[in-house]
């Protein structure tokens, strides 16, 4: 593409609306493993995040523990770029063409318009492992937002502390973009926002309602590395229960009503907006 305008019309390249091609694109994340490990930990994800540490060691402990298991996926990468003929740019990042390469308008930054290649990253580069930046832009009128948080990297625990979200909103808030407000960490983890579903923006009539939840042991321990091979089948069954049990609040047993409120926040947005009047229920 160029200027909005395929090069060649009679050539159709497909493929980029795979499955595979996004999960790939989005966990490409060797090339800050590899930073890490050739700097010993001075360059890197964990070393340039700015967070609340918790406990006091909480960035020495998640950087050893990242460590430790990327070792061995960055051992493989110069076996990775033998066998497929590749180059160390293209192994370490999601490289494409740029479809916005030559566009001139003010929706596309001149300098992302200006190159002919992207390098795709992992959302966890800019501290946001939460892909909402494309979901809350204006042109969408998003109401509603279901954030699963269960990235693990934000403590060396593998639990969730609430960094991402917290990030995301300072960056829209530095954006102009609307998003609602998030509490700092502290005051998350002290609120206990990340041990139970949250709405954030209910009263916020210009901001998308966003239900956070994070990941949280209900019905077994799911805070295990990305990097753990293999998964046993055991493992996968408790992983996707745990999640059902977060989502359904153990089938509407911690909270009756849960299912309601649920379908209540669906809607809370758009019947503002429409001046219409809640269901008592809500």
């Amino acid at each position: 593409m160029s200027g909005g305008l395929p090069i060649n019309a009679s050539v159709c390249i497909n493929g980029y609306d795979s499955a595979a091609f996004c999960a790939g694109a989005g966990f490409a994340a060797a090339n800050l493993w590899l930073a890490a490990s050739t700097t010993d930990g001075v360059l890197g994800q964990f070393a340039k995040r700015s967070k609340i540490p918790y406990p006091a060691n909480e960035d020495k402990l998640e950087q050893e523990r990242l460590g430790a298991e990327s070792l061995p996926s960055v051992n493989e990468i110069g076996g990775i770029e033998e066998l497929l003929k590749e180059n160390l740019t293209t192994i370490l990042y999601g490289y494409t063409t740029n479809p916005f390469y030559g566009m001139n308008t003010s929706a596309i930054d001149p300098v992302a318009a200006s190159q002919k290649e992207l390098l795709l990253v992992d959302g966890s580069e800019t501290g946001q492992e939460n892909p909402l930046w494309p979901i809350i832009q204006p042109e969408r009128a998003v109401d509603f937002i279901v954030v699963s948080d269960a990235c693990g990297s934000e403590l060396s625990s593998g639990w969730m502390n609430g960094t991402n979200l917290y990030n995301s909103y300072t960056s829209a808030k530095a954006a102009g973009l609307p998003f609602p407000t998030i509490p700092p960490v502290v005051t998350m983890l002290n609120l206990n926002h990340t041990s139970r579903p949250v709405f954030y923006g209910c009263n916020e009539p210009e901001v998308p309602l966003i239900l956070f939840l994070a990941d949280f042991p209900y019905t077994a321990y799911t805070n295990i590395s990305s990097f753990e091979s293999p998964i046993t089948n055991d493992q996968l069954e408790q992983l996707t229960s745990n999640a059902l049990s977060l989502v359904t609040q153990v089938n509407n047993t911690l909270r009756h009503d849960w299912s309601t409120c649920i379908a209540c926040g669906a809607v809370h947005k758009s019947l503002k907006r429409l001046g219409m009047t809640e269901p008592a229920s809500c």
